[in-house]
């Protein structure tokens, strides 16, 4: 199946990025810090994921050229909702993005119970809205932008972290999936599902 989806989309505005050029996109955030930071790691997250769960609907894609190209576009799938995020680290590769977007033929965006673009800084946002108004006209997703608060390493180590009285740390169960999902900012139509059937503990690490 992966490989019938590969040959689908060989001429595709958005292309996959190879294993062997993921450190190189990685390298290109990574300076860029703390603007980036929420990128870096969803990437990294993402592909540790696919790692462990190839079957995942998980992919790091870069319009025609790859990452020279200065942009990249990230998402994963699943319960039907779509989650993506995107950044963009130079002039020419918020333009050729914001095309991409609107020439691909990857996603059956009407089809998508849920739509959330998560960590999106509105420089990157400000540059594809044009393209994901047009591509979502019928139904604007969930628009989350990023906030980044930042110490130096040096300032952290300082800090004196201690858990409150009356609380304690411990492992997520399937148990306090209902709780969760009753605060969680973006809780729809099937996180509570997703909550039950997923690791509760590894789904955070996944999100957070």
């Amino acid at each position: 199946v992966q490989h019938c989806f590969a040959i689908m989309y060989e001429n595709d505005a958005l292309q996959t990025v190879p294993d062997s050029e993921i450190t190189a996109i990685l390298d290109c955030l990574k300076p860029l810090f703390p603007k980036s930071i929420h990128a870096y790691y969803f990437i990294d997250s993402l592909v540790k994921w696919k790692k462990k769960v190839p079957e995942m609907d998980i992919a790091i894609l870069t319009p025609k050229g790859g990452y020279k190209t200065g942009a990249v576009f990230f998402y994963c799938i699943g319960l039907n909702h779509l989650e993506f995020s995107a950044y963009i680290w130079n002039k020419e590769g918020g333009e050729v993005l914001r095309n991409s977007l609107l020439e691909t033929k990857r996603f059956p965006w009407a089809e998508f119970k849920y739509i959330l673009a998560s960590c999106l800084t509105k420089e990157v946002y400000s540059v594809l809205e044009p393209a994901i108004a047009k591509v979502l006209s019928d139904r604007p997703p969930d628009i989350r932008h990023d906030t980044v608060y930042w110490l130096p390493a040096e300032e952290v180590i300082k800090f004196d972290v201690k858990v409150p009285d009356g609380m304690r740390l411990d492992e997520l169960k399937e148990e306090h999936a209902e709780r969760i999902n009753s605060v969680w900012p973006h809780r729809n139509d099937g996180s509570l599902e997703l909550f039950k059937t997923d690791d509760v503990g590894e789904f955070w690490k996944r999100i957070v």
